[in-house]
Order: structure tokens, then sequence, then C-alpha cells
């Protein structure tokens, strides 16, 4: 049975107060339970690989192996172990293995295995493999020497920018630092945020070059749920795989909508504004959206940084800063554009994208940081009422809940209203 074919069921939407004259929707994506048997399911994945022959059949004595690795969590050291026990069941010898970490902090293997840990400002490890688009790559020798190079990357329902997993992996988390600043130049989110924008982005189209080029030809695949929980799992031909799990996590993140709204209130849940940031960012940049330009976006019972993200501290603080560079949020996209963006920045310079179109208001709870551009209020009534004044008619409602990972669409079996709604709504709004 495929792994998220018995699991779609609407999740509970948190109570949200709303006007009672308010037309209101509440919409979610499917959820996802995570996978029961997830070592089971990556032995089927490595032996039944997409576009790939099997990995057993793709190494044996003598094959020198690099593993890229990126993440520290249980899933991913279940999956990193089922790799290595199915290259030794072909005779791959386990001193021919290099595990190559993008960052420290990857717990040891027990086995004995290469371990090392990537520098992108150590010029004696990388490999340059030339230009393309621009972007100068230069890749971890480990990955480019290896016979057989292997990419274990991860997708996750909460991020939408970042979906090229193994080849984001290989040509950008393994590079140098000159690739990684090139690769964070704004022209790259410019494309994301472009409205004509075929399927494929740039940066997509560039990193899966890098990854060619170092020599990524397969790679195992995981998608995450919010809560860092493996969901679906594919292997084998590093774009063929990637497709797939895109699908897959578009699928999952999709609520359906019988229309599209005036006004949009995501269910975050009680994280602070830099986290929450994202979803109005992933609506704003969606072509198929459910919120009519103008719409406004409402974030509520916000709450102020947790100690938990105390690690993100600068990334933070450049987000806020770059908020502050301009009077409005075309300034801030005036001063930011043409440069490279820290992560902070590129979330700011996004937003500042989405604020050209959709206005967002916040309810924010006592002690959470202030944002410029942000309309910051008190509690949902005062929200609502701005909300009808801003808009100057009650708003036609979406309720999207577990707004970090969900998309609200229109649905494609809405048929559009018929007179007598639409004068009945008309009338509605002027209380007659």
């Amino acid at each position: 049975m495929n792994e998220i074919s018995e699991i779609s069921e609407i999740g509970k939407i948190r109570e949200i107060p709303l006007p009672d004259d308010w037309r209101v929707e509440s919409i979610a994506a499917p959820v996802a339970l995570p996978i029961h048997d997830l070592l089971r399911t990556i032995h089927n994945a490595l032996d039944q690989p997409l576009g790939s022959l099997p990995l057993i059949d793709l190494a044996g004595p003598g094959t020198r192996v690099c593993i890229a690795v990126e993440n520290t969590g249980a899933d991913y050291r279940v999956a990193l172990d089922a790799l290595l026990t199915t290259l030794c069941s072909n005779g791959v010898l386990l001193t021919d293995v290099v595990v190559l970490a993008v960052a420290p902090g990857f717990d040891p293997l027990t086995l004995p295995v290469t371990q090392t840990v990537h520098d992108a400002d150590d010029r004696r490890v990388l490999e340059d493999l030339g230009r393309y688009e621009g972007v100068p790559f230069t890749v971890n020798h480990h990955a480019v020497d290896a016979d057989l190079l292997i990419g274990l990357g991860t997708l996750h329902l909460d991020d939408l920018l970042h979906d090229a997993a193994s080849s984001r992996l290989i040509a950008h988390d393994l590079a140098g630092s000159a690739t990684r600043n090139e690769l964070a130049d704004t022209r790259f989110l410019d494309d994301l945020i472009s409205p004509w924008r075929n399927s494929e982005s740039i940066y997509d189209r560039v990193v899966r070059e890098g990854a060619r080029r170092a020599g990524l030809v397969f790679a195992v695949e995981m998608l995450f749920d919010e809560h860092s929980r493996t969901i679906a799992v594919k292997a084998g031909m590093p774009r063929q795989v990637n497709t797939e799990l895109r699908l897959i996590a578009h699928t999952l993140r999709e609520a359906a909508a019988s229309r599209a709204a005036d006004l949009l209130v995501a269910d975050v849940g009680p994280v602070s504004f830099y986290s929450a940031a994202r979803a109005p960012i992933h609506i704003g940049m969606a072509p198929d959206a459910a919120l009519v330009r103008g719409g406004i976006v409402i974030l509520p019972d916000l709450q102020a940084e947790s100690p938990a993200e105390a690690s993100e501290a600068a990334e933070i603080d450049a987000f806020y800063d770059a908020l502050d560079l301009g009077a409005n949020s075309e300034e801030v996209i005036r001063h930011l554009s043409g440069r490279t963006l820290r992560p902070g920045e590129a979330r700011a310079y996004l937003l500042a994208h989405v604020l050209q179109r959709h206005p967002v208001i916040t309810v924010s709870a006592a002690g959470a940081r202030p944002a410029r551009h942000i309309i910051a209020v008190r509690d949902m009534f005062e929200a609502a009422e701005l909300a009808e004044t801003l808009l100057g008619r009650r708003p036609y409602t979406l309720l999207l809940s577990r707004a970090l990972s969900a998309l609200p669409v229109a649905s494609r079996f809405a048929q559009p209203e018929s007179a007598e709604d639409s004068l009945g709504s008309l009338l509605d709004d002027l209380d007659l």
C-alpha cells in the first residue's frame, strides 16, 4: 500500500473567534501519519528504485562510495543504516565508504566508515566544476572523487522553497562559500515569486546541474511533516525521485476551498512572527492560492520568540533588521535587491514582495517582537474590525488549519457564484 493512501483525513480545526455575520469556510490539508515500518519502507525503495538499477547492483567490492547527509534526526539515521547495510551486502567495504555531513553535530557511527564534516571555507577540500548560469561550482572533493555518490536528502511539508532535496544537498550545502553566496542572490528568489514562471525554478535547474557534475546518480529522499516525522520515502534517479516526492508533498499541502476568498485566517499555532511569516509567503507566492489579489492574511495567536529559537538568533535579527530598511515594502525590496542574502534577509525579502499584494495583520501576545510593515493588533475582534475597514465590506473568509504546512487552493470543482448568490452576498454586505 502506498504510504500516504491510508492516511487522508481532515485535521481538527482549532476554534478561532470570528464575527457571526461573516461567511466563513474552514479548510485543512490532508493529515499524513508517519510511516509505521520505516526500515522496511526504505529497503523496499532501495530494492525497487525509480529510474535506476537497485542500489545493490550499483556498487560492489572495490567501489568507493560517498554518502552525503544533512540531518541528525532518528529517522534519518535509519535511512543511513539501511544504505550501509545494502552496500555491505554486495561486498562494499566499509573502509571504502565516506559519510560526508553538511555540518557538525552528526552522531558518530559505530561502523568503521570515514566520517567527515564539510567546511565551505576550506578551499583545500573543494573541487572546481566550472560555471553554470553564472554560478561558480565548487563541491567537496569526497563527493566528486567517489565512484558512487549517494545523496540522502529531505523535503519538508512546511518549507516550499527548498524542495530540490538531494541536488540542493550536493550543489549548495556541500559547496564552497562562493557557490553558496551566488545561489543566495536575489535573482533566484525573484524567479520564485514570478507569477509566470514555469514549474522548474532557475534555482532547481542550477543545483541539479551542479549535482550532476559532481556525479550524483542515486538519491534517497524523505518527506517530513511539520514534526520532522517521515511520511514518504523514494529512492533512485535523483530527478525522478524528487519529482515524485514533490507531487506527494503538493497533494498533502493542498487545502481545497470552494472559492477564492477576500480574507484568510492562517492558523499557524502559537509561534513567533518569524516562524509564522512562512505562511503568508507561501500563500502569496502560490500561483493558484485561493486568496484574491489585495486579500488580507490574519495570523492569530502569535508569541514571543521561544528559547528553542535561540540558535537562530542572528537569522531572526537579520529578518527584522531587513524589514526596517525602508518606510514601506517597496523600499525594503529595493534595498535588498541584487544582493547576496542571509536566510533571515531572504525571508524578509520574500515577505516584502507578498506585502505588495496582501496586507498582513497579526494578533500578538504581550512581549511579541514588533515587525515593521505588519499591522499588529491585540485580539481577533480588533483584527476583524480592521479587516472590514480595509476591504470596505464583510469578507468571504477562509479559516486555514495548520497553515505552516498547507496551501489554500480553489477547488477544481468549484462553481462561480450564481447571480442570486451574488445579489444575496451584496445585500448581506449592505445590511439589507
